[in-house]
């Protein structure tokens, strides 16, 4: 399995968005111009990095993901991760997020989950906990609304969640809104 940062290649960011668009609903989904503004957007921040991961089974796209690192406060947000159907119950994403644990050694990581997905259950496999039930996403463009379909869990406890939002995630993430 091959794990790419593609953040900085536009090519692969279009190759990637078109595998990305058909597993997102449209509430909870970027558009394209604004994963290229958030890439162009990072390079110039100090503390945080976002990143548009492709994951390859020797030239084949099995999957993708989209993070936010904070460097600052030692924090990973997965934004989005996805493996495609045909790939799945192989053990991919597990090997994704324990590869991305081992760079980020100590990191706190917070992803942003569906409040009925059936991958709750895999989040609990990997020792993740819900730590809000009551958790909105801001409008991701001037296009779309807040959505308040998701939950947050983690991998360990977050002492101020609303700081590390307000502060860090929809400080950088959610610069189109």
């Amino acid at each position: 399995m091959q794990i790419s940062n593609i953040t900085n290649d536009a090519k692969k960011i279009d190759a990637f968005y078109e595998f990305y668009k058909n597993y997102f609903p449209a509430p909870e989904r970027d558009t394209l111009e604004s994963m290229k503004k958030l890439s162009l957007n990072s390079a110039t921040t100090k503390n945080w990095d976002y990143n548009i991961i492709e994951i390859k089974n020797k030239d084949s796209f099995v999957g993708g993901m989209i993070y936010d690192w904070f460097s600052d406060i030692n924090l990973l947000i997965i934004e989005y991760i996805f493996i495609l159907e045909n790939y799945r119950n192989q053990s991919i994403a597990k090997q994704v997020i324990s590869n991305l644990a081992h760079k980020k050694q100590n990191a706190t990581i917070l992803i942003e989950v569906e409040k009925d997905a059936p991958s709750k259950d895999f989040w609990k496999k990997l020792e993740f906990s819900v730590i809000s039930t009551d958790y909105i996403q801001p409008k991701i463009s001037k296009n779309q609304k807040s959505f308040d379909g998701l939950i947050l869990m983690s991998n360990k406890n977050i002492s101020d969640l609303q700081d590390v939002l307000q502060n860090h995630y929809w400080k950088y993430s959610f610069l189109n809104g």
